[in-house]
Order: C-alpha cells, then sequence, then structure tokens
C-alpha cells in the first residue's frame, strides 16, 4: 500500500475545467468531512487543503517543464527580466509573475535600499509594470511583445508563481513575528529620551511620551500597528542619519507623537519624521501621527481611516520642491484622496524657500511654534467645517418620497465664484437651502507648488533616506463618486 504523503500547507494545483469533478472526487474528504479540494476564487485555481494525500491529486501538482512552452528568446518571463534589468532595477533569478508587488534595489540604491518596485500578470497576454522612484514618478507599463504562453503552459507558471508567493509571504510574516518580539523586548528596556539627546536638541524638539534612547545615544521610536502592538524601531543619531531594523515591518505602522491619544471625531493630523511630528503636536497641543516616510503615509492614513472613520484626516506634507518629483506633497495628496482628508504643505517665504527649508520643523525653527500653529489650526478649522457640513447634509431628509436632486441656483454659482469656504454663505430661499448641492474643500494656497527657486540643501534634514528601507510602492489613484443631497 503506498504511503500516504500528506499536504502540509495549501498546494495550488493545476485542473482543468473538465476535470474539476474528478479531480475533487478523487482528492476525497479529510477527517472533518469537508472536501480535500477548494477553488481560490482570486487567483482562479484549484488548491489542496493541509492534510490531503498528495499522492491522490499527483496529476494535477504543477510541473516546472511543462510552464515553458516556448523559446527563451520569446518567453515573456525572460522579456521582462530584460526590461527590468535594462531599467537599473537588480533581480535575483527570473521576476515573479503573479500579480502582486516586489520591491527589489535599484543599481543606484544603498545596501538595504529597495526603491525599484514591479508587478507582473500571465493571464491572456503577458503584461505588467515596474518603477525605479528615484527616475519615474508613476509606474511605466510593459507588454510581451513575444510568443503567447499556450494555456497549458500559462496553468503550470500561474500555480507554480501563486506557490511560491504565498511560501515567501509566509517566511516573511515569520521573520516579522520574530523581530517584532526582539524589537518590543529590547524598547521596553530602554530608558526615556532626554531633552539633550542630540537629534532632539538639533531640531529644536522635546521628547514626548513613547521616545527614548539606546546605549549609542540614539533616538529610538516604536512603530505600532493599528492595534498598538509594536512592529519594528526607528533609531536617528546625532546627524540625523535614520535607520529601521532589517526585517522590521515599516509599511502601515505609525508612531503617536503628543502627549493625547487619538480619538475618534478628533482631527487625525498625519506628519513624516518625528522633529516634523514634534514640532506640530507642541504648536497645536494635539497628537500627530508619525509614519517615517511620504510613501507610508497612504497605507497608514488608509488604515486610520476605519478606525476613526468620523474624524477629519489632515495629512501636513514635506515641501520637496527641489526634487525632480515632489514626493512629499504628493504623497499628502494621495492619502488625502484616500481618507476624504485635507492637506497642506508648509508656506515659506522667499528667503525660506530659497535656504532649502521643507518641512514644518523648519518653519518652527525659522519663525517659532506660533508660525506653525498658524498655519495647521488654519488646515484644521478648514477641515472640521468640511466635515461639519458633510454630517449635516447626510442627515437631512428629502422633502417628498424620492430623492432629491441637486439643484444649482444662480446664488450658488455666485457664492462658488466669492470663493468657496472663505466667505459667509449668501442668504438664499428655504427651498433653495436644502436642495444645494454641497460645495467642496477649499484648498489652502500652500498646497500649490511654489515656483522654481534656486535650490539650496540644509544641514540634519528631517527628509533623510533610511539605512535599511526606503521602499516605495507606487499609488493606484481611487475615486469615490459622491452623491450630493
Amino acid at each position: 500500500m503506498e504511503t500516504e504523503q500528506l499536504a502540509e500547507k495549501q498546494t495550488y494545483l493545476v485542473v482543468p475545467y473538465e476535470e474539476r469533478n474528478h479531480a475533487v472526487k478523487a482528492a476525497g474528504k479529510l477527517p472533518d468531512g469537508q472536501n480535500a479540494l477548494k477553488f481560490d476564487d482570486e487567483n482562479k485555481l484549484w488548491y489542496a487543503k493541509p492534510g490531503t494525500d498528495l499522492n491522490k491529486v499527483n496529476k494535477w501538482i504543477p510541473d516546472p517543464n511543462r510552464a515553458r512552452s516556448t523559446t527563451s528568446e520569446s518567453d515573456p518571463v525572460v522579456e521582462f527580466s530584460e526590461t527590468l534589468k535594462e531599467a537599473g532595477l537588480v533581480l535575483k533569478g527570473l521576476p515573479e509573475m503573479d500579480g502582486k508587488r516586489h520591491r527589489v534595489s535599484t543599481l543606484e540604491d544603498k545596501k538595504g535600499q529597495q526603491t525599484g518596485v514591479y508587478v507582473g500578470y500571465l493571464d491572456g497576454v503577458p503584461a505588467g509594470w515596474y518603477q525605479d522612484h528615484r527616475k519615474h514618478d508613476d509606474p511605466v507599463k510593459w507588454k510581451a511583445t513575444g510568443q503567447k504562453l499556450d494555456k497549458t503552459a500559462q496553468d503550470h507558471l500561474k500555480a507554480i508563481a501563486v506557490q511560491n508567493s504565498i511560501e515567501r509571504e509566509a517566511n516573511q510574516n515569520r521573520k516579522y513575528e520574530h523581530n517584532a518580539h526582539r524589537a518590543e523586548q529590547a524598547y521596553n528596556l530602554m530608558p526615556d529620551a532626554t531633552p539633550e539627546q542630540g537629534y532632539l536638541a538639533a531640531k529644536g524638539v522635546k521628547p514626548f511620551p513613547g521616545a527614548k534612547m539606546d546605549k549609542q545615544g540614539r533616538l529610538v521610536l516604536p512603530l505600532r500597528n493599528e492595534n498598538g502592538d509594536v512592529r519594528t524601531l526607528q533609531r536617528i543619531n546625532e546627524s540625523g542619519f535614520k535607520s529601521l531594523k532589517k526585517n522590521g515591518q515599516k509599511t502601515g505602522n505609525y508612531h503617536v507623537v503628543g502627549e493625547q491619544e487619538l480619538k475618534n471625531g478628533e482631527p487625525i493630523l498625519y506628519a513624516e519624521g518625528y522633529s516634523t511630528s514634534a514640532s506640530i503636536s507642541e504648536a497645536t497641543n494635539r497628537p500627530v501621527v508619525m509614519t517615517v516616510d511620504a510613501g507610508n503615509l497612504p497605507t497608514v492614513a488608509a488604515k486610520l481611516k476605519e478606525k476613526y472613520p468620523d474624524s477629519p484626516h489632515i495629512m501636513l506634507g514635506d515641501d520637496d520642491r527641489t526634487r525632480e518629483v515632489n514626493k512629499g506633497q504628493k504623497k499628502a495628496q494621495q492619502a488625502a484622496e484616500l481618507t476624504g482628508g485635507l492637506y497642506r504643505v508648509p508656506a515659506f517665504n522667499y528667503q525660506e524657500q530659497k535656504d532649502g527649508l521643507t518641512d514644518f520643523n523648519d518653519l518652527h525653527q525659522s519663525r517659532g511654534l506660533e508660525a506653525v500653529r498658524e498655519q495647521v489650526e488654519e488646515i484644521i478649522s478648514q477641515a472640521t467645517r468640511s466635515e461639519t457640513r458633510s454630517k449635516n447634509n447626510m442627515s437631512a431628509e428629502p422633502t417628498d418620497k424620492q430623492e432629491a436632486e441637486p439643484v444649482v441656483t444662480k446664488n450658488f454659482e455666485q457664492y462658488v465664484s466669492s470663493g468657496l469656504g472663505s466667505q459667509s454663505q449668501p442668504d438664499l430661499p428655504v427651498a433653495e437651502q436644502e436642495k444645494k448641492p454641497e460645495p467642496k474643500p477649499e484648498t489652502s494656497k500652500a498646497e500649490l507648488e511654489p515656483g522654481n527657486k534656486e535650490p539650496s540643501s540644509k544641514l540634519d534634514s528631517d527628509v533623510v533616506e533610511h539605512g535599511e528601507d526606503n521602499s516605495v510602492e507606487p499609488y493606484i489613484e481611487q475615486k469615490k463618486r459622491v452623491r450630493l443631497t
């Protein structure tokens, strides 16, 4: 009798449509009475559950030899690999064509950095996209020009790619959990940071609760998930160099700077680095979500929008106007669009722009906390008014049985022309007040990118690349359709 070979993990198969019933019957049932095979709706593949006897489904296990039915010259995977290499992305072997993002290093990256990303697809005509953050403002699309893989080769290659992706993700998650546990242990043993710590003193900010120091005198900040669990640590030395622990989970995690906790219904402020967040918090007496860098801002904001749905979400980005891509402003805008919130960057005068000032800590050091408070409170007031108007409109009910349609009146057009939110509403007839559409929130003049100025560097900038993880994920724009009532 053949010895059972039980699956230890979810194992993907290549089951032709016409053989699906035969495969399910051949695999049988598990001890709990459930079918041993299940269909993955997302990947459109069958898989064997853990505990399945793989000997019974051996004929449907993916075969790497059958995953290639073209010559290497026309193989879309090889073609995509060459395209990525020509673009400066560094690969270890062939690219993964599983429809998921893969971060990679580029030729210009320092050790530990991954500013390249790609996605490859094999469904239909093989295609994908890639991006080198330093060179590309948006993802670069790619489409195979060679011979199309036949259906059998596609199915085998896809099953292998999905299997590898799942195993790689599981392995990465194990590393994340291990390092998160060690990071929390180390953090709990550290003393609180003092105002004399080198980076804090240079930036003119104080250590808020949660900021600690390691034996080397570096500022240490815990990055937590939305459940409050420590996932990794950020360290900042006296010169402002920032680093994250290797295999630490940065994406989607953050640190709250300030004396207060985040509360649903209260404004949620976001900034990139610690000194910027600390300046804003001290100026406004409000908590600020520190996202580490601009690339992490949209991901964190989207998570916290779910946790604090009744709060206005306000992005206080850096103004990277001297760079090829103004990443600080762009990511702040993207995060605002994701959350239905607002964003702004600091408003600097001509001399401050010429001196290379970019963030709210620079504004703090240049003009004091009151200047920071005025600019931040301005957009908070704007967001609060917008949130109040939105709630009032949502609570209003149509006077008849059918939904009230928006009515653009002559008075409303005059109101829009006079400047949204900057003046009081004109007196409208009662009927028109009930039906007039809600104007979009005004945008601060600080959102407009200043004209080209002579670039100038500054010491100890809060915009410092991370030694271990400087990865960037392209943003896929999402727009929400809003019904005016």
